[in-house]
């Protein structure tokens, strides 16, 4: 691992020599370290183009596969030096249950992987503020729909609220557009924590409705036939494929956006674990956005 960081280094500073002072190395070490490395892969990972370390096609397609072990090692040295110093390793993740499952427990796995000797709390709640998640929960950080004053925020996703209702609904025998008062008069399911009157949605004059507390209730309410509502579309991707769900043809508002926001605690350490889960969100997110498995990010 040794010889893998040696040439991971010298990829990056572009030379022998400004790699080994970076390491705190003399350069004939850097040097042996990569011939001896070099000579039992049997394959040359480095070549010159005039002063400057590059490397080769196999060096890069190599040391690709050795970077994910590094960055490994180097997070379990990281744990190490806390467990050491008699500190506890744990961590607390606050989320707004709107952000979908399926961008955020891939992350989790991933920063358990790298970190295994963090013990990760993970909160959801509908309806989640900044101020909530770290002045009552306490959370180390959170994802909220909105930022708050007194904490740095950074836009993470944009959560697509869709308006549907099961494929057997009366209100997919009205002629579209719908308006309001096609709506008035059926159930709407509405989505509040206990704590909250305002409901997630955006209120329907006249109409009547179900309130909820938790987004898999509004979804069976939605699915068993009872109401129509707004839901996240990655929730429902199946139900819409297989037809089971149908979006409502509003005249205005049949899509909603909700903007989730990454946020850190203002006090945490420079070597916080938080700040690690926090880039490690940030990287699964931007990536599923660009595969387009995900709507889009703002």
């Amino acid at each position: 691992m040794d010889q893998w960081a040696i040439l991971s280094e010298v990829v990056r500073r572009g030379s022998y020599q400004r790699a080994a002072h970076h390491l705190h190395m003399s350069q004939s070490s850097v040097s042996y370290a990569l011939a001896r490395l070099q000579s039992a892969l049997g394959i040359p990972l480095l070549r010159m183009e005039g002063r400057k370390a590059v490397l080769s096609p196999e060096g890069e397609q190599l040391l690709q596969q050795a970077m994910p072990l590094l960055r490994g090692f180097t997070s379990i040295e990281t744990d190490a030096n806390h467990l050491a110093r008699g500190e506890q390793v744990e961590l607390c993740l606050a989320v707004d249950n709107v952000f979908p499952d399926i961008l955020l427990f891939p992350a989790l796995r991933t920063f358990q992987q790298r970190h295994p000797a963090v013990q990760l709390t993970l909160l959801q709640q509908i309806r989640l503020t900044a101020e909530q998640a770290f002045e009552e929960l306490p959370a180390d950080l959170c994802i909220v729909p909105q930022g708050a004053l007194n904490y740095s925020a950074k836009l993470l996703y944009a959560v697509e609220l869709l308006a549907v209702a099961h494929r057997n609904h009366p209100l997919h025998a009205v002629q579209p557009p719908l308006t309001n008062q096609h709506l008035a008069e059926h159930t709407l399911v509405q989505i509040a924590s206990s704590a909250a009157t305002i409901p997630l949605q955006l209120q329907i004059e006249g109409c009547r409705s179900w309130i909820v507390n938790a987004i898999p209730a509004a979804h069976a309410a939605v699915t068993c036939g009872a109401c129509f509502g707004w839901l996240p579309r990655e929730l429902i991707q199946e139900e819409l494929a297989s037809g089971e769900l149908k979006a409502l043809p509003l005249a205005t508002g049949a899509e909603r956006v909700m903007q989730m926001f990454l946020m850190l605690r203002h006090d945490l350490a420079a070597n916080s674990p938080a700040l690690a889960l926090g880039k490690t969100l940030e990287t699964h997110v931007h990536r599923q956005t660009e595969q387009g498995r995900q709507s889009p990010l703002l």
